[in-house]
């Protein structure tokens, strides 16, 4: 059977496509650590996200060790705290990746930290 080159070229691509998805399927499921104690945990739509109440020391290329604070909604602060999901305070909400959470520094060095710092206190109230 004669098989047309430009399929054979798509034919091509795309087992090489299959297979990359399938070793990259493969190593995460053996070499990503799933420990149970992370702060990290897993979420359906957007990879991962934090778990509630949490205060650990944390490290970040085995190097930078810092404190790791969320509070009762899973956001980073500095303070463990309960945080009512209805308020009369105006509310900035900060979702991005690891440079917006602030991995490796204390939570006062992230741009969040600075942020809430700089606001009156009681009238606003910033979630990262």
């Amino acid at each position: 059977m004669k098989v047309n080159r430009k399929y054979g070229w798509l034919i091509i691509c795309f087992f090489i496509l299959l297979i990359t998805i399938i070793i990259d399927i493969t190593f995460g499921l053996i070499f990503i650590p799933h420990d149970s104690n992370s702060f990290r945990i897993y979420h359906p739509y957007y990879h991962h996200d934090l778990k509630a109440n949490v205060n650990t020391m944390t490290t970040w290329d085995n190097v930078n060790e810092y404190t790791f604070i969320t509070n009762s909604l899973g956001f980073r602060d500095s303070i463990n705290r309960s945080v009512d999901t209805t308020t009369n305070k105006y509310r900035f909400l900060i979702i991005g990746d690891s440079h917006t959470e602030g991995v490796g520094v204390e939570y006062q060095q992230t741009f969040s930290g600075y942020f809430a710092k700089s606001l009156k206190r009681g009238k606003y109230d910033v979630l990262n």
